[in-house]
């Protein structure tokens, strides 16, 4: 067995037009690693919103890898105009948060769905509440240890490797 060069890896497709609504997320850091997760699986944009750093930025670029300029992104001061239009464009959105009506990520067939937008939310306080009234999705994934929460980037990770998982 020996380790593949970038080179030698042939990537896959899938035929769903996801993006991704990142709301609040302070660290340069963080947002560069969304860049960098969303591109492997495909995201076709970024909505930064908020608080949420945008390009150019030299922390963002270092984390991204370059994948700051593969992926497009939009700012936005709140994520209600976002939310609207994504609606209009026949999305369907999530919330990735633990709220009173999520759903077990890994519960929720997402093949069922062509047009996928998620929403994250900030390190401290997740998806604000004001966004997450505008909403009728939200999903959470399942933990099985003591902490309640995983780090923003992980989760986000997660979540759209399970929406395009075959």
């Amino acid at each position: 067995m020996r380790q593949l060069e970038h080179h030698e890896v042939q990537t896959q497709k899938h035929n769903k037009q996801i993006v991704v609504i990142v709301e609040d997320i302070i660290s340069p850091e963080n947002v560069g690693m969304i860049f960098r997760i969303s591109e492997a699986m495909g995201v076709s944009k970024l909505f930064l919103i908020g608080n949420t750093p945008t390009v150019p930025n030299k922390k963002i670029t270092k984390t991204a890898r370059t994948t700051e300029k593969k992926i497009p992104s939009e700012y936005f001061s709140t994520a209600e105009k976002v939310i609207q239009q994504l609606i209009n464009e026949r999305y369907e959105i999530f919330a990735l948060e633990i709220t009173d009506k999520s759903r077990t990520l890994n519960k929720i067939n997402f093949d069922t769905f062509q047009k996928i937008a998620i929403i994250i939310g900030s390190e401290s306080n997740g998806v604000k509440k004001e966004t997450l009234q505008q909403l009728e999705n939200a999903v959470m994934i399942p933990l099985y240890g003591q902490n309640t929460s995983i780090n923003v980037v992980t989760a986000l990770s997660i979540a759209l490797y399970e929406i395009v998982r075959i």
